[in-house]
């Protein structure tokens, strides 16, 4: 008998430097803190990510899109039409608390940017709540997801998933509060269904059928805040 069984787990939602044609959206005006942060790994093609900047020169992102080896790296932020070296402040991992902190030379950017400070959501997200995720390209709406809607083992920090959403790659990228247009978090992983079926006898991933997205997962505004050294906190 054949029968087919979910199974749900996190995977690092990769990057993606593909840009769809999207329309202009009033969310857009978010769009000014969103970057793009590049690494060039030895021997390896280039790897575009993204990031949100903070202020004072200072850029946050995931762990993982800046990989183990900054140093070999050499990452860069794409930020106000400038191409510039960045420095690592600060890196966690991917299995512990997935942000990296970078700082560029802020005197390279235009003066609108240095007068701005993206502001940390006070409040912590919840359930229902309306979010905008910024990316470099777009924005696209999402909402908080509420914890019946996520499988079990999730469910004890479910606020800080939304409704996956299209969006080409997109770790790094920021999570915005809809009213209040605070920074909520930084995108940093996603859940996935595979399908599986019984065949003679063994469980199998069903290739024959697609994988379903269930939600995404970012780090949250009270994580960034204890993760940002004092002295870069404003």
């Amino acid at each position: 008998m054949r029968f087919a069984a979910r199974f749900g787990f996190i995977i690092i939602a990769a990057a993606c430097i593909s840009v769809p044609v999207q329309a202009q959206s009033p969310d857009d005006d978010l769009k000014v803190y969103a970057v793009n942060v590049v690494k060039t790994p030895p021997f390896e093609k280039q790897f575009t990510g993204y990031g949100i900047y903070l202020g004072h020169g200072t850029v946050i992102t995931a762990a993982h899109v800046v990989g183990h080896w900054p140093a070999l790296t050499n990452p860069r932020v794409l930020v106000a039409g400038q191409d510039l070296p960045a420095k690592v402040i600060k890196e966690g991992s991917f299995e512990t608390v997935d942000l990296a902190l970078l700082s560029v030379n802020e005197e390279r950017l235009p003066i609108s940017l240095r007068l701005r400070r993206n502001p940390l959501c006070k409040e912590p997200p919840k359930a229902g709540e309306n979010v905008i995720v910024v990316l470099s390209y777009g924005t696209v709406r999402s909402r908080i997801m509420f914890p019946q809607l996520l499988p079990p083992k999730y469910r004890t920090s479910f606020n800080t998933f939304i409704h996956d959403v299209w969006i080409a790659g997109g770790s790094g990228s920021g999570v915005f509060h809809a009213e209040r247009k605070c920074l909520l978090g930084i995108l940093s992983s996603k859940i996935w269904n595979y399908n599986y079926r019984m065949e003679n006898g063994r469980i199998v991933r069903d290739l024959a059928r697609n994988t379903n997205d269930i939600a995404r997962h970012f780090v949250p505004a009270s994580e960034i805040t204890e993760f940002i050294p004092p002295e870069y906190r404003f």
